[in-house]
């Protein structure tokens, strides 16, 4: 059957716990891992491992600022939103929602309400905002 998820790989910024849930259930095998920061907290390092060993993970350190300093950092950008606007590449987002309703995502909300919250008990925050 299948093991994990079906994401190539993620950029992780978070940490926290949520970096080990990411990895256990969303990755696909052999998926990579760039993480640059940990603002959620420290990293379960045992239960990332197991995953990683799991499904033969490639896990690398990076920041944003190595990124932006590579040679060929805009023409990377460029060449995966041109995969993504060709089909070629579908990224896997919880919600898309315009630029003018993106302060209501980053707010709890009732459940009645039209607005869709990040802030809910195991919501990994997969909110892309589109530009109308």
């Amino acid at each position: 059957g299948d093991v994990g998820g079906g994401a190539d790989g993620v950029i992780d910024g978070i940490g926290s716990e949520l970096l080990a849930m990411v990895a256990e259930e969303l990755l696909r095998e052999r998926a990579i891992i760039i993480r640059y920061s940990s603002i959620g907290g420290p990293v379960d390092g045992q239960r990332l491992a197991t995953a990683a060993q799991r499904l033969c993970l490639n896990i690398r350190e990076g920041s944003v600022e190595q990124f932006v300093e590579t040679s060929n950092a805009r023409a990377q950008v460029e060449g995966a939103f041109s995969l993504i606007a060709q089909g070629k590449y579908r990224p896997k987002a919880y919600h898309v929602c315009g630029w003018h309703e993106a302060h209501e995502c980053m707010r709890e909300q009732p459940v009645w309400t039209r607005h869709v919250t990040q802030l809910k008990p195991g919501r990994l925050g997969r909110i892309l905002l589109k530009f109308d």
